[in-house]
């Protein structure tokens, strides 16, 4: 499971419910709610959809 994430809290929220029903998180990414963030939803999940794993 790979995730993003606008809040660092909402990251430890979904890393503890997701470890605890599936076998793990192989990444999440935390991006801030930053007005100008250093990447996008966009950025991530295009390279989720370019992993086959």
């Amino acid at each position: 499971v790979a995730y993003v994430s606008r809040s660092g809290g909402m990251s430890n929220e979904l890393n503890n419910i997701i470890s605890h029903n599936a076998d793990g998180v192989y990444e999440g990414v935390a991006i801030g709610g930053d007005r100008y963030p250093g990447t996008t939803f966009m950025d991530h999940l295009l390279r989720y959809h370019d992993n086959p794993e």
